[in-house]
């Protein structure tokens, strides 16, 4: 006769296993504090001569360090007139680095200025709308795409 005994859990191997729950649920936020940007979003309005200017794109690393992806970010916001460190400039143009770039632009500048980033160009942004957006890319060596 051939007996069915349940078997019995260990109370070392749950406490164990709870130990490791509870682990990975309180460092859970550390992963976030740590996550990579992968996007830099370049927003706001750009003035000169009485005209303003809507600018709004996102440069998306496909492949660059994170040192030079950021200071590629910051030499494109600097170039357009905002200030040093993501701060406002009077322009009222703004940098922030993103996790990622926004979902479906109407542009994109893929390979911009030969390295692997890609500029994704929004609806409203100026340089888009006139079609500089496409000429600068085909002059910095990138592949346009609408």
């Amino acid at each position: 006769m051939t007996h069915n005994n349940p078997k019995k859990k260990n109370p070392l191997n749950m406490k164990f296993r709870m130990k490791c729950v509870a682990s990975i649920i309180a460092l859970t936020p550390a992963f976030t504090v740590f996550a990579k940007d992968n996007g830099c979003l370049i927003q706001g309005a750009l003035t000169g001569n009485g005209i303003s200017q809507i600018s709004n794109y996102c440069a998306a690393n496909k492949g660059m360090s994170d040192r030079d992806f950021k200071i590629g970010c910051q030499d494109l916001f600097e170039s357009q007139g905002g200030n040093s460190g993501g701060k406002k400039s009077d322009n009222s143009l703004s940098m922030k680095f993103v996790s990622d770039c926004p979902v479906n632009p109407k542009g994109v500048c893929a390979g911009a200025f030969g390295h692997p980033m890609n500029l994704q160009y929004m609806a409203d942004d100026h340089a888009l709308k006139q079609g500089q957006a496409k000429q600068v890319c085909e002059l910095s060596e990138g592949k346009w795409k609408q």
